[in-house]
């Protein structure tokens, strides 16, 4: 479903998009060098692929005038289905250091970041095909120059020299200009080669944004506990002294979960299995399973199985469940039962929507759209009293084939069946690329607006919140916040991820991204899409190692929620027996003593201001 993004160059040098600070200095310590690349390397660049178009463009306001857009029209099955290639001038030695460096935007990409992927740097141009200087790219949505560099370790006659990049990663647009690839020559250490820091707008300490959202945090975050302690006799009791002891936030901080991890497919003996059941009850309160309710998932007897086992565990340990996702209206997510209808046999993979739509027949139509109704109708009344939310429908933007064979009304339909199997959980819509992509923003309000216009009880919305390696600014967060809060439903960040070798950025966004969602009035939760590298579908943006070892955004984590966001509190109670302290909204216990006496009692901090009263008897 989704591309892993990062950038690593041949050696295994990381080397992301970014702004130039940190290497400036770098930079300017190398030689100028030789440029491999002809003067003009736009015009002599050779466009090969047969999956969209490359062409040269006009560009306005830049340093340079034109760049080459590239549109990868359909999925491609190697990303050198769609490149270009420039033919360079001159041989390259082993131990030459070489530098490429060009500018870049997205304009378009159907994918969770919104941002394009690509490859590139020195290749042989014949058999073996060698990559010498290689790197792999995520490019950001506004123009950006990126450099990045590596030593050879191979000669390549001059003839055979080449800079290729290769564009197929995704069905993507985006334009290249002011490109160039520079021999230095020997002798060049390879920690001078430009390696640059990511950054985001709303990053400083003093940067703007702040102050209001602790502010906000502070104003509809909290809450007041008073504590009343008074004697056998009702009388005030002055000098007790008094705890308050938080157990858990009321708002939801989770994360996906492996079902197999909980649900008995694993013994639950084995240590890898005990951490991670602990890693997550110490970290989390909410939890999504990341795939065992997807309509395949579900059909299947021992997965189906595994995942009630699943909830069971969650909702024994007091959390907060939601399902995902109940229909993921794409060709590819098809549930078994659902292909045979429309005559794939079992096994049978759907290999894109045109195939599906052939097999659709005016006999079997109807049946595929019962069979996608009585689905909704099944989990939702197999999964009755286990979730407080459920996602109904998952990435309309993008995953649209049912829609297409049946009409926006079965969105609709689909909502209605689940409220009536399930009246008490709040039923979601869910997509991604909300902050990163005005189009994709632009059709999921369409989207919610449609739903409610013709009566679907949409009950919430999901903004997934997948970045890559250019994090969007807290800025526009709080404003895409602002937009899908307009409905006057809560708003949950559902799968969040940032995926980068950046481990500073990945703990400094992190904290930022939750600040600024805790901070806002129609944000309703937070839910990261995994925790351990050793079951992330992006490994690089997990809190905790393969081998648990914590990485800087654990830890950022941990200061956030389970300290900063946390409320711990001790006291004496003066001459009318009342101690009080303004506390974050949750579940609390309350302890009073004195004189060899001692009483505790649980209390829930809601929205409204809570009083206790503890007799001391």
């Amino acid at each position: 479903m989704k591309i892993l993004s990062c950038l690593i160059l041949a050696g295994g040098m990381i080397i992301p998009f970014a702004d130039f600070a940190g290497a400036e200095d770098a930079v300017q310590k190398l030689p100028e060098g030789k440029s491999m690349t002809p003067e003009n390397a736009i015009a002599a660049a050779v466009p090969m692929g047969q999956k969209g178009t490359i062409e040269k463009v006009a560009v306005e306001g830049r340093s340079f005038k034109e760049a080459l857009r590239i549109t990868v029209s359909e999925k491609c099955k190697a990303p050198w289905d769609m490149q270009f290639a420039i033919p360079c001038g001159m041989k390259l030695s082993k131990g030459d250091a070489v530098v490429v460096r060009m500018w870049a935007r997205t304009l378009s990409a159907v994918n969770e970041t919104g941002e394009a992927y690509i490859s590139g740097g020195a290749q042989r141009n014949k058999a073996p095909h060698e990559k010498p200087v290689w790197a792999s790219l995520s490019v950001p949505r506004e123009w950006q120059r990126v450099e990045f560099g590596g030593i050879s370790n191979i000669d390549i006659p001059q003839n055979e020299v080449m800079l290729f990049m290769h564009l197929g990663q995704n069905i993507q647009s985006l334009e290249i200009a002011d490109i160039q690839m520079v021999n230095l020559g020997q002798g060049i250490p390879k920690n001078l080669l430009p390696i640059m820091k990511l950054t985001y707008d709303g990053r400083k300490p003093d940067a703007p944004w702040r102050k209001p959202a602790d502010e906000s945090i502070e104003k509809i975050r909290k809450g007041n506990i008073s504590v009343k302690v008074a004697d056998a006799d009702g009388k005030p009791v002055e000098g007790a002294d008094v705890q308050i002891k938080m157990k858990k936030h009321a708002f939801p901080f989770g994360t996906c979960v492996n079902a197999d991890f909980l649900g008995g497919v694993r013994d639950e003996n084995n240590p890898e299995v005990k951490k991670y059941r602990e890693e997550f009850l110490k970290l989390f309160n909410c939890a999504v399973v990341e795939n065992h309710l997807k309509p395949p998932r579900w059909e299947d007897p021992k997965s189906r199985e595994c995942v009630l086992k699943a909830l069971k565990w969650l909702k024994g340990n007091d959390i907060l469940i939601r399902g995902h996702t109940a229909v993921w209206p794409s060709e590819r997510h098809f549930a078994s039962s659902w292909k045979k209808i429309i005559g794939y046999k079992e096994g049978d993979h759907v290999r894109n929507k045109e195939q599906l739509l052939t097999a659709v027949t005016e006999d079997n139509k109807k049946k595929l759209q019962d069979a996608v109704q009585n689905h909704v109708t099944d989990i939702f009344t197999a999964t009755k009293g286990y979730c407080f939310q459920w996602d109904v429908m998952n990435e309309p933007y993008s995953e649209h084939t049912l829609m297409d064979l049946f009409g926006d009304q079965v969105m609709v339909d689909w909502f209605k069946a689940a409220k009536l199997a399930d009246p008490d959980t709040r039923l979601c819509i869910n997509d991604y690329g909300i902050v990163m992509d005005g189009n994709h923003a632009e059709h999921y309000m369409k989207t919610i607006k449609y739903l409610l216009d013709n009566g679907a009880p949409v009950e919430g919305i999901g903004e997934q919140g997948h970045y890559g390696q250019q994090p969007p600014a807290i800025s526009k967060v709080l404003q895409t916040y602002d937009m899908l809060g307009s409905f006057g439903l809560p708003v949950m960040c559902t799968e969040f991820d940032i995926d980068s070798q950046d481990e500073e950025i990945q703990a400094d966004f992190l904290v930022d991204y939750m600040t600024a969602l805790f901070s806002h009035p129609s944000c309703g939760g937070f839910l990261m899409w995994g925790f351990w590298e050793g079951a992330h579908w992006k490994p690089e943006a997990a809190l905790l190692r393969k081998d648990w070892k914590q990485k800087p955004s654990y830890k950022a984590y941990c200061d956030l929620v389970l300290k900063k966001w946390w409320t711990d509190a001790a006291g004496k109670s003066g001459k009318d027996g009342a101690y009080g302290v303004r506390g974050f909204l949750g579940d609390y216990e309350i302890t009073v003593s004195k004189d060899g006496k001692t009483k505790t009692e649980k209390l829930k901090l809601g929205k409204d201001d809570t009083s206790i009263s503890i007799k001391l008897e």
